[in-house]
């Protein structure tokens, strides 16, 4: 017989296992909540994307939260937050070797029912140490002629040049590649538009083209084909490469030139082109939606009863985008034309035309417009008589008065702009006078109004020089490169300068590795890395090749 004790004990252990373990792990039964009591809120992260950063020991701070970030790319704070929290992200420690300057975008909210994922952090390494690097050849095919070379670069710093072959039989070919910042090299060209038919299609214009913050890339181009000029289009995504191309512009017509295109926030790619309707040329629009193969039937944004022509397009961060174009008026019995605009809105609409500016006794050219990121655009253009002009459209208010930006004595030249995206602006163009060409700026402030022009690089002013062609970019942090052709005596070289709102312009240097460039362009990404492409004469045998260098 057991003690009496041991009876108890297995009594309360054969209660126990009946009871199937109480709440052990192992038993997969957990206690509910006591009465009254609600579970645990939801936490939700906070995170985004570093970009541009060359340096280390960047440390990030919210709240009581801290992160080092080793490399560019996506970053998470490790403590997740209830939703309804606020938070605000910002730089607690900037990086060094190189030294960077980082800001924050995005940056600060409350948290709703989802992570926190669109925080930009950007990196933009300071003037000290930075400078162009060692030319290195893009294209080089003897014996074939490459020109018209255009450049973007989105803002993780991914770019894309496109441009034109001429080939020996006279035929011509759109070929593009692309750069990656990490290798900091630049892939193998590719064909992405097919032979013209006969006759010289690069008379409508070179390509144009635009990079997505996702890598897409469209390049659009006037093609002749059997006697009728169209506009065709290219797509790049990172799955499927480089499309077909493809038709955009309506079918019929006899002729379409002019292509412009963006990327607007939402990845969506607007295409703007001039397109001969009847007896006048219009200025048409097609939208190539977000994964999208097709794009969509072209429609007509101006009303002109005339010609109109020339589109511009430029887009901000919330999915809208601004269209410029010059549209002749018939002014007692003589043609006039002035900056004629639409605005497109995120839902997909255009509104209807509005004068952005020009003289009604005159005639326009050469026109240009930039934007940032709040929407505020800037157009300028060339009247008739060489004077620069200017107008600001705000949302919601509109298009300003016309303002000079050069007067007519000066000679002035095919003008650039771009916008910081504090709406500070920055323009540049050639002043010729005595067979001789300087480059010329003028600043628009976003207080004030704009600056006397001056000479770009001081130092070259008294050079019996012709400069040329200038483009001009800026990047996060307010500070723009610039790059022109330069001819002395006989050799003609890619030129650049810096300019900071601290010191303004730098000195000039030579950037190509040659004296027979032809044409240079820039794009600049938001952490300041400039990426000139030129072409350059070589021979023998004859012909041009592609040529690109770094700003970093």
């Amino acid at each position: 017989m057991l003690p009496r004790n041991a009876c108890v004990a297995s009594a309360a252990l054969l209660i126990c296992t009946a009871c199937g373990g109480g709440n052990s792990p192992s038993s997969g039964y957990q206690n509910p909540p006591p009465p009254n009591q609600s579970p645990p809120p939801p936490t939700y992260t906070v995170g985004g994307t570093v970009s541009g950063l060359r340096g280390s020991g960047l440390k990030l701070q919210n709240g009581t939260g801290h992160l080092s970030v080793a490399a560019a790319g996506a970053f998470t704070f490790p403590d997740p937050l209830a939703g309804g929290s606020a938070y605000a992200v910002s730089i607690e420690t900037q990086p060094t070797n190189p030294a960077q300057t980082c800001t924050v975008a995005n940056g600060s909210g409350t948290i709703g029912q989802a992570n926190i994922t669109n925080i930009a952090v950007t990196c933009a390494t300071l003037e000290t140490g930075r400078h162009w690097q060692t030319a290195t050849a893009l294209e080089q095919v003897a014996g074939v002629f490459d020109d018209s070379a255009g450049v973007a670069v989105n803002a993780h710093g991914k770019a894309v040049a496109a441009w034109r072959r001429q080939l020996a039989n006279g035929l011509f070919q759109i070929w593009a590649s692309r750069y990656s910042p990490g290798p900091g090299t630049w892939s193998a060209p590719v064909r992405i538009g097919p032979e013209s038919g006969t006759g010289n299609f690069g008379a409508s214009g070179p390509p144009t083209l635009a990079i997505a913050d996702d890598g897409n890339t469209v390049v659009a181009w006037p093609q002749l084909e059997n006697g009728i000029v169209e506009v065709f289009a290219s797509q790049y995504t990172d799955a499927g490469g480089w499309g077909a191309a493809t038709r955009v512009s309506s079918a019929g017509s006899p002729f379409a030139v002019n292509p412009s295109v963006v990327f607007d926030s939402n990845g969506n790619s607007l295409l703007t082109w001039e397109q001969a309707e009847g007896t006048s040329d219009h200025i048409q629009f097609s939208r190539l939606a977000s994964g999208a193969t097709t794009w969509s039937t072209p429609v007509q944004l101006d009303t002109a009863v005339t010609e109109a022509g020339s589109a511009r397009l430029a887009a901000d961060t919330n999915g809208n985008a601004v269209a410029i174009w010059v549209q002749d008026e018939l002014v007692q019995g003589a043609f006039v034309s002035r900056i004629w605009s639409s605005t497109y809105t995120s839902a997909g609409t255009w509104s209807a035309p509005v004068l952005a500016g020009g003289d009604p006794n005159s005639q326009v050219s050469n026109d240009r417009v930039a934007s940032n990121g709040a929407g505020i655009a800037q157009a300028l253009w060339q009247q008739a008589d060489g004077s620069l002009w200017s107008s600001r459209y705000t949302p919601g208010t509109g298009w300003d008065t016309a303002k000079q930006v050069e007067a007519a004595a000066s000679g002035a030249g095919t003008a650039e702009l771009t916008m910081d995206q504090n709406g500070n602006v920055l323009a540049v163009w050639q002043r010729a006078s005595a067979q001789m060409g300087h480059i010329f700026y003028s600043r628009l402030s976003a207080n004030d109004g704009w600056t006397a022009p001056a000479p770009v690089s001081p130092g070259d002013a008294g050079a019996a020089e012709s400069s040329e062609f200038p483009k001009i970019a800026f990047d996060s942090q307010g500070e723009a490169i610039a790059v022109w052709t330069r001819l002395v005596g006989a050799d003609m070289s890619a030129r650049s300068a810096l300019y900071t709102p601290a010191t303004g312009w730098g000195d000039a240097v030579d950037i190509a590795n040659s004296t027979n460039v032809v044409a240079a362009t820039v794009a600049v990404a938001p952490d300041g890395t400039g990426i000139a492409v030129w072409d350059q004469a070589v021979g023998p045998p004859n012909g041009t090749a592609l040529w690109s260098s770094r700003f970093e």
